[in-house]
C-alpha cells in the first residue's frame, strides 16, 4: 500500500508539469507550423515575381530621378515642354539607356547627331557636351541599377537632342512663323516633335523615320543632296570645298524649311535669282521678275493670292494686278513693257513685283479656276474690275542665294545683304569680324 501510494503520489505531482509541457508543445507545433507554411508560400512564389517586383521598384526610383529633373530649375532643356509630354507619354521610363534600347536606336541617334552637318544644321546645337560616346559606354557597362542619376540625365539630353532636331529639320532653327516657345508650347498644324520621336523609336530604322518630315520641295531635297555629297563623300575624297560655300547651302536649306508647301498648285518668287515658277500638278512655268530695290526690298513671306484686279491703262507697269495677303502686290506686265526685264539685276522697284508676259501668268491661273472668262471681259472693259478666285494660290516669296541645277550649285547675288547675319545666327558668331575668322 505504501509503495502504491507513493506512486500515485508521483504521479499526482507530475500532473502540472505535463500539463505546462503540453501546452509548450502545441504552441511550439503552431509555430513551427507557421514557419512552414511561411517558407512554402515563399518557395511557391516564382522567381519572374520576384524579379518583377525588384523591376517595378527600378522602375519607380527612374520615374521619380526623371520627373525631378524634369522639374530642375537649370536642367539646359531647349524643349522642356516637349520633353515632359515625351516622358509623360511613355510612362516616365527610359528612353534610349534601357539595355534593349541602347542596342539599337541610342546609337542611331548619337549618329544622327553627328551628322547633321549633313542637313546643314549645326552640332553644337545638340548637347554636344554631354551626348558623347564615352559617357554612353560607360552608362551601358554599369548594371541596371548603376548610375542611375547619370543615364537619367544622358537619357533626357539625348531625347532633347533629338526633339530639337526633329524641330530643326521640320521647321528650321530661326523660323520667324513658328518661334521655339511656340513650337515647345504644342501641337502646329498636326505637327509635334514628340510624338514623332515617340513614333520613329518604335520603328526599326529610326533615322529614316525622322528624315520624312523634312521641306518636301525639290529644291530643299536638291541642297540636301549636295549638302550631304560635298560634306561626305568629297571630304573623304580630298575634294576642296569652300567652307563658305557649304555655309551658303545651310543658310538656304534654313530658309526653304520655313515655308513648307504642300499645295498642289502654288507660286514660288525667289527674289535673289528674279524669278517666279508656277506650280502646278501637270506642268512648271518660270516667269522673269522685277524685285524691290535694297532701299525698299520685297517682302519676305507665305502669302496668298484671293483675286485679280484690272485697272486702267498705265497703271504702274500693267493693267493686271495680284494683291497678296501680305499688303505686297504683283504686277502682271505687258508685252510693252518687256524693256524692264533686259537688265541682269533687276531689283527696281518700290517694292512690289513685276512679272513678265503677266498674261500668261494670269492664263495660267485661270485655266482651272472658271473665272477666265470673266477676266478676259473685265481686261477689255475701262473700268477698275475685281475677279475672286474660285481658288485661291498660295505664293510663296522667298529669299534663296543658291540653288542645284543640274547637279551643279548655282550662286545669286545677295541684294539685300541677308547671308550674313543668318550665317552668324546659325554658327552663333557674335561679330563680322568673328566671322571673317570662322569661316577662313
Amino acid at each position: 500500500m505504501v509503495k502504491f501510494i507513493i506512486v500515485m503520489q508521483k504521479s499526482v505531482k507530475l500532473v502540472p508539469c505535463f500539463k505546462i509541457f503540453i501546452q509548450a508543445s502545441v504552441i511550439m507545433g503552431v509555430i513551427f507550423l507557421m514557419l512552414h507554411l511561411t517558407m512554402d508560400a515563399k518557395a511557391a512564389i516564382p522567381p519572374s515575381n520576384l524579379k518583377s517586383s525588384a523591376a517595378s521598384a527600378l522602375d519607380t526610383t527612374v520615374s521619380n530621378l526623371i520627373r525631378a529633373e524634369l522639374q530642375a530649375p537649370n536642367n539646359n532643356l531647349y524643349y522642356p515642354l516637349s520633353v515632359e509630354r515625351f516622358y509623360h507619354n511613355n510612362g516616365f521610363k527610359l528612353a534610349f539607356i534601357e539595355p534593349e534600347m541602347v542596342k539599337t536606336h541610342a546609337w542611331d541617334a548619337m549618329l544622327f547627331l553627328d551628322c547633321v552637318i549633313q542637313y546643314g544644321l549645326n552640332p553644337a546645337d545638340y548637347h554636344a557636351e554631354e551626348l558623347s560616346y564615352d559617357q554612353l559606354h560607360v552608362l551601358v557597362a554599369q548594371s541596371s541599377t548603376g548610375k542611375l542619376k547619370e543615364k537619367v540625365r544622358f537619357d533626357l539630353m539625348l531625347t532633347d537632342a533629338m526633339i530639337t532636331l526633329i524641330n530643326n529639320l521640320h521647321f528650321g532653327k530661326l523660323n520667324p512663323y513658328h518661334t521655339i516657345i511656340s513650337r515647345d508650347g504644342g501641337n502646329i498644324q498636326g505637327f509635334a516633335a514628340e510624338d514623332v520621336l515617340i513614333n520613329a523609336i518604335k520603328q526599326p530604322d529610326l533615322i529614316s523615320n525622322i528624315e520624312r518630315i523634312q521641306p518636301i520641295s525639290a529644291a530643299y531635297h536638291q541642297l540636301q543632296d549636295q549638302m550631304r555629297l560635298v560634306t561626305g563623300v568629297y571630304i573623304l575624297d580630298c575634294y576642296e570645298t569652300p567652307p563658305a560655300e557649304i555655309k551658303m547651302m545651310a543658310i538656304n536649306m534654313e530658309r526653304l524649311r520655313w515655308t513648307n508647301n504642300t499645295a498642289k498648285m502654288y507660286m514660288e518668287v525667289n527674289i535673289p535669282a528674279y524669278t517666279i515658277v508656277f506650280h502646278t500638278p501637270e506642268r512648271v512655268d518660270v516667269f522673269k521678275i522685277v524685285v524691290g530695290k535694297p532701299s525698299t526690298p520685297t517682302k519676305i513671306a507665305k502669302s496668298t493670292c484671293r483675286e485679280l484686279i484690272t485697272a486702267p491703262a498705265k497703271t504702274k507697269a500693267s493693267r493686271m494686278i495680284m494683291p497678296l495677303t501680305n499688303g505686297s502686290k504683283i504686277y502682271l506686265a505687258n508685252s510693252s513693257d518687256s524693256y524692264l526685264f533686259k537688265e541682269q539685276e533687276r531689283a527696281l522697284s518700290d517694292g512690289d513685283i513685276v512679272v513678265e508676259n503677266g498674261k500668261k501668268l494670269a492664263d495660267l491661273i485661270l485655266s482651272d479656276d472658271g473665272m477666265g472668262l470673266k477676266f478676259r471681259k473685265a481686261l477689255k472693259s475701262g473700268p477698275v474690275s475685281t475677279t475672286a478666285l474660285i481658288n485661291p494660290v498660295v505664293v510663296n516669296v522667298r529669299y534663296l542665294t543658291c540653288a542645284v541645277e543640274g547637279g551643279t550649285l548655282i550662286t545669286y547675288k545677295d541684294i539685300y545683304h541677308l547671308d550674313q547675319q543668318l550665317e552668324m545666327e546659325l554658327y552663333h558668331v557674335s561679330d563680322e569680324l568673328a566671322l571673317r575668322i570662322k569661316r577662313k
